[in-house]
């Protein structure tokens, strides 16, 4: 028998309000866009000698053309996120692996499903207070560290004029605004599943009841954040290190009680998925992964060779 907990309780107690994250996005946005100095987007001055200074990179790709980089401005972000919004919305974008996409995300969230109550026994009752303690410090990873990871990395992008750090920081932003602000917390009010501190099980869902277990606004974050850094990054630790810490905040969520298996599982299909498009949106065509097939004759026979060809 799940504890039974009054649903409001947990809510303070395990979550912070969908209201209150979506407001510390917006506000992030409004930030960048009102406090920022558009010549700090500029191309860096060149020395003396013609060479332009060393631009700070966080172990991202190279600098994007200098061209390109008017779309990294905070003054561009709002332009931005309507003309995304656009596109995401357009029916026609829609294709044949859109729907394969989706039906495979479904069943992978329904497999989920039938191991929540067996997760949440295993997860939230071993470890003790030294595994409550280390999910207590990980959560911000998944509130406001996050959002003020991706600040910063805007602002450090903008300042050193590495527009490809900026970008990171940006679409960092503008995925977790859209991912949870726009499409988790509607699916939160519309499912109306209970928490596991509801003592309800991992059955009770009831619309527009006020609960809000399902997905999970926390793994949404962390898994679009992650989503997007491994985009736009070439370094393979770097690339661990986001995802490693987006499961930390999966488990963390599972760990305090706060959602159930199939919660996180959706929540960080969904940060994935739409972090992953805004980068691809974003990135010029000729910047993104090919792969080319071609015949090959080999002595004493033939084959084919395929070349990987990176960013």
């Amino acid at each position: 028998m799940l504890p039974r907990v009054a649903a409001g309780a947990s809510e303070r107690r395990t979550g912070m309000h969908a209201s209150t994250r979506i407001s510390l996005i917006v506000a992030a946005f409004a930030l960048c866009v009102a406090g920022a100095d558009p010549a700090l987007a500029a191309p860096p001055a060149t020395s003396g000698d013609g060479a332009a200074p060393a631009r700070f990179s966080l172990g991202l790709a190279p600098a994007t053309p200098a061209a390109s980089r008017a779309s990294v401005r905070p003054a561009d972000a709002p332009r931005l996120l309507v003309e995304d919004l656009r596109e995401l919305l357009r029916p026609s974008r829609l294709q044949g692996s859109d729907a394969w996409d989706a039906a495979l995300g479904l069943a992978t969230v329904g497999v989920a499903a039938s191991l929540d109550h067996t997760a949440y026994v295993h997860v939230s009752t071993r470890g003790g207070s030294g595994a409550r303690s280390a999910a207590r410090k990980i959560r911000p990873l998944g509130t406001w560290g996050g959002i003020a990871a991706m600040l910063a990395t805007w602002g450090v992008g903008l300042a050193s004029g590495s527009a490809d750090t900026a970008a990171t920081g940006r679409d960092g932003l503008e995925a977790v605004l859209i991912a949870d602000g726009l499409i988790t917390t509607p699916l939160k009010y519309v499912a109306g599943r209970a928490r596991p501190t509801a003592g309800e099980g991992p059955h009770h869902w009831r619309p527009f009841s006020g609960q809000l277990s399902f997905p999970s606004g926390e793994a949404t974050e962390a898994f679009a954040i992650a989503s997007v850094v491994d985009a736009h990054s070439d370094s393979v630790p770097l690339k661990v290190g986001v995802w490693t810490l987006a499961a930390a905040v999966g488990w963390e969520r599972m760990q305090l009680k706060a959602h159930w298996l199939s919660d996180v599982v959706a929540g960080g299909l969904i940060g994935a998925a739409v972090g992953r498009w805004l980068v691809r949106r974003h990135t010029p065509a000729s910047r993104l992964t090919s792969v080319t097939v071609q015949p090959a004759v080999v002595p004493g026979g033939g084959g084919l060779r395929i070349a990987l060809k990176l960013r």
